[in-house]
């Protein structure tokens, strides 16, 4: 076993870290686009932390783990517990922040189809119903709010 540089050591915390962040914005938007296709109310920021932690801290932890296993019998590490806690601790937080910075980035290049896929809108579905704002709604009905539209 040979002893690593703080650099290298760095990078094996980090590494693990950055892809569950990836992997977890992307997980969370494709949740956040199925519970609207749903027809679900939409996700409060508790939520959206909530489904964070639920995805991000595992996925974080089991990478490091993962990756120390696999590096085990080439590099000797001192802090082994404390890099899959630091991981799984920071990965929900890194999403939101991702999420957040990947919105503003979107919204300020003017990348209006990435930031519409990104920021997941929940718009009333108007299906039979007439959307412009200067029509009465059931005018083709008789009655018109107890008024007879014939009399007038």
């Amino acid at each position: 076993m040979v002893s690593i540089p703080w650099y290298v050591n760095l990078f094996l915390l980090f590494l693990p870290l950055i892809f569950s962040t990836v992997v977890g914005v992307w997980i969370n938007v494709l949740l956040r686009r199925i519970n609207r296709q749903e027809g679900n109310p939409p996700w409060s920021i508790k939520r959206n932390f909530l489904m964070a932690c639920i995805i991000s801290s595992p996925l974080a932890a089991l990478t490091q783990l993962l990756l120390q296993a696999q590096l085990e019998e080439y590099l000797y590490l001192e802090s082994n517990t404390s890099m899959i806690v630091f991981d799984a601790v920071m990965a929900p937080f890194l999403v939101m922040m991702l999420y957040n910075v990947l919105l503003w980035y979107f919204d300020k290049k003017d990348w209006y189809n990435a930031y519409n896929f990104i920021r997941v809108k929940h718009t009333p579905n108007f299906v039979d119903e007439d959307v412009s704002d200067f029509t009465v709604k059931n005018y083709h009905n008789k009655s018109l709010n107890g008024n007879d539209k014939d009399a007038e």
